[in-house]
């Protein structure tokens, strides 16, 4: 008669999802990795990623190489980043645009350095610069603040406006935020409630659609809902004027379509683009390409990391130009390094589309 022999259970080796403080790993919920498979490290907002972003899993049950560490930054405008460039520049004047950005309801904060005598802030009324539901423009050639508004292409009666003596310099940087609420705009200056600087609404305030900034060398534009938010929608960003070489460009944003696009154009040229960063959700891959004289070149969709990301969520995308290439960090991990095809001086413009912007800031 046969002898029956139990069969002895093989166990298989796999490595466990690392923990740490604030540590983010990629696949998003994955718990288990088996033999050979990589795994990728990230942080979250102000924390830096301290080791190597991947790793894989060794045939001992531990990952091939030390978990990283997040580490707090204590400033977000002082943080120290991979490739910045932290030589003194001097300021250049940045023109940005927003179209479609509802402003009512939200608190509107910019941050830079005046490049002329006049900084210009304007929330228009259905993306048409010919007619603007609240114009703020600190004129430091006359010491005072001018707020007015435009109806095609007509300025209207100004209110001026300022806190005591107009104490504020050229030479520094400047904090200017602005709350939109039901019935006014208030405007702050470095944290102060400016005196005279509540403007009534004009025009139906459900119009302010799309933002204008001019006349400063901006390091920061961020946009809060005050109380209640609303659901996103694309709000497409235009930066003229930017020098990319030594910069980090570092964006909050929730993705809304099936795409979203990061230009980064040569001259300001729609045609000439050194660098296109395109994450495409519908196909689960990261694109990346230049375009010369209208023509794309040759796509690179290689990945480091699995397509793990989802639209409608919020994530931060840091780009850093190098003068070898560009390097982008979504979430804390690199995700891809494009190499430059066209002189990296030339890249002074930026769109972004695809995408709900909460905030930007130029390192």
């Amino acid at each position: 008669m046969p002898t029956f022999i139990p069969s002895i259970p093989v166990e298989t080796t796999v490595c466990q999802r690392p923990t740490g403080d604030n540590l983010i790993t990629l696949p998003v919920g994955k718990a288990v990795w088996a033999v050979g498979e990589s795994i990728a490290f990230g942080c979250p907002g102000d924390y830096s990623l301290d080791g190597q972003i991947l790793s894989e899993c060794a045939s001992n049950g531990q990952f091939s190489s030390a978990i990283p560490i997040c580490r707090h930054s204590n400033s977000l405008n002082s943080q120290t980043l991979p490739f910045q460039n932290n030589e003194m520049s001097s300021p250049t004047t940045t023109e940005y645009t927003v179209k479609d950005l509802k402003t009512l309801g939200k608190t509107i904060t910019v941050v830079g350095k005046p490049t002329g005598p006049r900084v210009v802030i304007n929330l228009l009324v259905n993306n048409d610069p010919l007619n603007i539901g609240y114009h703020f423009s600190p004129r430091y050639d006359q010491q005072v603040i001018v707020l007015n508004n435009r109806v095609n292409g007509r300025w209207r009666r100004e209110q001026r406006a300022r806190k005591g003596d107009f104490m504020w310099s050229q030479n520094d940087d400047a904090e200017y935020k602005l709350e939109v609420g039901t019935n006014d705009v208030s405007c702050y200056w470095n944290g102060l409630k400016l005196e005279g600087c509540t403007f009534a609404h004009r025009v139906d305030a459900s119009t302010y659609k799309g933002l204008e900034i001019r006349g400063l060398d901006v390091k920061r534009v961020d946009f809060e809902d005050n109380g209640a938010s609303s659901a996103p929608v694309e709000t497409e960003m235009g930066i003229k004027g930017v020098a990319a070489l030594g910069k980090t460009f570092k964006v909050i944003a929730i993705p809304v379509n099936a795409r979203s696009i990061f230009n980064f154009k040569a001259n300001d040229d729609d045609n000439n683009i050194a660098f296109q960063f395109n994450p495409r959700f519908d196909q689960k891959v990261i694109v990346r390409n230049n375009r010369v004289n209208g023509v794309w070149q040759n796509e690179e969709k290689s990945m480091v990391v699995p397509f793990s990301w989802q639209r409608n969520q919020e994530y931060e995308y840091n780009i850093y130009v190098t003068e070898a290439y560009f390097s982008c960090v979504w979430n804390g991990v690199e995700v891809c390094r494009f190499n430059h095809r066209s002189p990296v001086e030339q890249a002074i413009g930026l769109t972004i589309r695809g995408m709900y912007i909460k905030g930007i800031r130029t390192i």
